[in-house]
């Protein structure tokens, strides 16, 4: 009988080794090396991975750390670089040797220098002054206190162009407590550019969303801070200092709110009014008292003059005196806070409103609003006098409505985009009720369904605005925001993180207890409210199998679904609802755990992991190993065929700092 040949031309199946080479499928293979088989019929070679070309900017030496040091994202704004190239002054002389020469900056700009030939000077310098053009290039500015050669530099001041591009960030795990990033688009390295101001080493978390990269290090007793690295976008005005790139703690301080400063709540005719002008430094108000305001420190600016001078303190109660004011006499004067602090806020009651004031005064409170959704907690103002509306040295009417200006001075931080202001009965501890919502651009309003009234100009860096509020508003600060007025938002630091469903969790939480000392709790995952993504209410967290001797370790987000990974187990937590009281742990899977939070990626097709156990898809319905064909339901059922990988041969491979990615383009897992 002659010999019958059969011809393989499918092995689309892929490698199984775990069943004996005679009884694997005929689409199958029982050996393969670097070679891929994901078109059918094919058998084709796998590639390699080789170095980037194209980047021609001096690499920073790193050690990333295991499983965790690398993160990519893709903002909408590119981020301007310039070259540099050695200028000379007038006599010829290079003017290296006692600065650096920036182009085209504006003073304040932020600028980031790298190539130094003394590295102490590397880092985030600010332009200090524009020098004269006889001593430099015209167009060029000085910094000081900066020595040795330009190697390139970015900045972070000016305006960024919309031209979406990626940024690639290292971590480093040796000495330096810092990440440097890749700017894709521009070749450019951006050495330690997200600095924690430590030596220990850097165990970083990273998040990135609307916008902003978010990086924390795990380092419990080293630092909780987390840092914040992205384009702050907006229109600017003068009150303004957003529309540029920033590198900054993450969430901003509430307003400084006291006489001190200028965030105050006062009768209105204590922020305006005439001035008669004793002597060279005093302001004779006449009309206005000014003893329960305790006024130190802060501004009166001249309207007619558009001269600005310093308050010192008071004379007599209506008597305030300030730096030099010569020429006020009969001039327009407001008083304005701080640059980039808090509101002046100033009232008059006028009969025919509803407030109802003669038996009840009044406490105030004012946050920050940033990022145009996120709120600061309320920071009751605080006079050195009496701060309380209604109080002894003025009682409103009753049946009046409300005559509210706003004095505010710029710039704020980048981030912030606005502010509130509150009120309650003075000393009930009752919810803190909107009293005018300020928005930096658009101006002041009542209530927020009212239309904005616009800022006016009042000097340079200065704008006020006045709205009117016939009716006490009812809406609180916990409705507004989504967590009560008197949360404690503590320092911490956290393992892992996703975002899902507009909220941000985070897991494995060392919780800062001032003095050195920390609480960990590694079964805790803590969540945000919605929409606001650097707030982490102490009240809004799960606590999963406490004391079970193990940490999550990852946390990847699909599906409503979050999965919360630690180094022996997986939970899945069912997030649909809006309520979290309806929030659920689905499922439980042992031996599903990972090693690293690069052992797990997000993908389109769900979530991929790697264990020792094998290589995971989670698909929003059921979990595929695709190491052995086993299939789990989302019953938790297990469907079990035969195995595909021998044992031996996936733990031979694979190692504790193994990371998992996939192609998009292949639609192939890479491990």
């Amino acid at each position: 009988m002659p010999r019958q040949i059969k011809i393989y031309d499918k092995f689309h199946g892929g490698l199984n080794n775990s069943a004996d080479p005679r009884d694997i499928a005929q689409d199958e293979l029982s050996d393969i090396n670097n070679m891929m088989v994901d078109k059918v019929g094919t058998i084709r070679t796998i590639g390699s991975v080789v170095a980037a070309t194209g980047i021609t900017a001096t690499i920073p030496t790193i050690t990333v750390p295991t499983g965790r040091g690398l993160f990519v994202f893709k903002s909408d704004y590119d981020m301007p670089v310039f070259s540099v190239t050695a200028v000379t002054n007038s006599g010829g002389n290079a003017l290296f040797s006692t600065g650096a020469v920036l182009c085209n900056p504006v003073i304040g700009d932020v600028f980031y220098h790298s190539g130094f030939t003394n590295a102490g000077y590397n880092g985030i310098k600010t332009v200090a002054t524009a020098p004269s053009t006889t001593t430099y290039t015209t167009g060029d500015a000085y910094v000081s206190a900066d020595t040795g050669k330009l190697a390139f530099l970015y900045n972070a001041g000016h305006v960024a162009t919309y031209n979406p591009g990626w940024f690639i960030v290292t971590a480093n795990a040796s000495a330096t407590e810092a990440c440097s990033i890749l700017i894709v688009n521009d070749d450019a390295w951006m050495p330690d550019i997200i600095d924690f101001g430590s030596t220990a080493g850097l165990i970083p978390t990273f998040y990135y969303v609307n916008g902003m990269l978010r990086v924390c290090d795990r380092h419990a007793g080293v630092n909780a801070t987390v840092r914040i690295f992205g384009y702050a976008k907006g229109t600017s005005n003068v009150l303004t200092d957003n529309s540029k790139w920033i590198n900054d703690v993450a969430k901003p301080a509430v307003p400084d709110v006291t006489s001190a400063t200028g965030g105050i709540v006062v009768d209105y005719d204590a922020l305006t009014g005439t001035a008669q002008v004793g002597s060279s430094s005093t302001i004779l108000a006449c009309s206005v008292n000014f003893s329960y305001v305790g006024f130190p420190t802060i501004n009166a600016y001249n309207v007619n003059e558009t001269s600005m001078e310093t308050i010192l303190g008071l004379v007599t109660a209506d008597d305030l005196e300030t730096s030099a004011c010569t020429d006020w006499l009969g001039d327009i004067f407001r008083i304005f806070p701080l640059a980039g602090n808090a509101f002046a806020i100033g009232i008059k009651d006028i009969a025919g409103g509803t407030w109802q004031a003669s038996s009840n005064r009044y406490e105030f409170a004012q946050t920050y609003i940033y990022d145009e959704v996120q709120e600061t907690v309320p920071n009751k103002v605080t006079h050195s006098g009496t701060m309380i509306w209604g109080g002894v040295n003025w009682t409103p009417a009753d049946n009046t409505y409300l005559t509210i200006r706003v004095h505010a001075q710029g710039a704020y931080a980048p981030r912030i985009t606005g502010g509130r202001v509150y009120y309650r009965v003075y000393g009930s501890g009752d919810s803190w009720k909107l009293f005018v919502d300020i928005d930096l651009i658009q101006g002041i309003r009542t209530s927020l369904d009212g239309m904005f009234t616009s800022w006016t100009g009042g000097g340079a860096s200065m704008m006020y605005a006045e709205a009117i509020s016939y009716d006490p508003q009812t809406i609180t600060y916990e409705d507004m925001v989504g967590s009560p007025q008197d949360t404690q938002f503590q320092m911490c630091a956290f393992g892992s993180a996703c975002v899902l469903n507009k909220r941000v969790f985070i897991a494995n939480i060392a919780y800062d207890l001032s003095g050195g000392a920390y609480a960990i709790y590694g079964d805790r995952i803590q969540y945000t409210p919605v929409g606001k993504y650097d707030l982490f209410p102490d009240a809004f967290y799960l606590d999963l199998a406490l004391d079970d001797g193990d940490e999550f370790v990852a946390l990847q987000g699909f599906a409503d679904r979050i999965l919360a990974f630690k180094n022996r187990k997986l939970y899945i937590i069912n997030v649909s609802q809006p309520a979290d009281s309806e929030w659920y742990v689905e499922a439980i899977h042992p031996n599903m755990g990972v090693a690293t939070p690069g052992a797990t990626f997000a993908c389109e097709e769900g979530i991929v992991w790697v264990n020792d156990y094998g290589c995971f898809l989670y698909n929003g319905e059921a979990i595929t190993n695709f190491i052995t064909k086993e299939a789990i339901d989302t019953e938790g059922r297990a469907q079990r065929t035969l195995g595909k990988i021998d044992e031996n041969t996936w733990n031979d491979f694979l190692t504790a700092s193994a990371v998992v990615g996939v192609d998009p383009l292949l639609h192939q897992i890479i491990v």
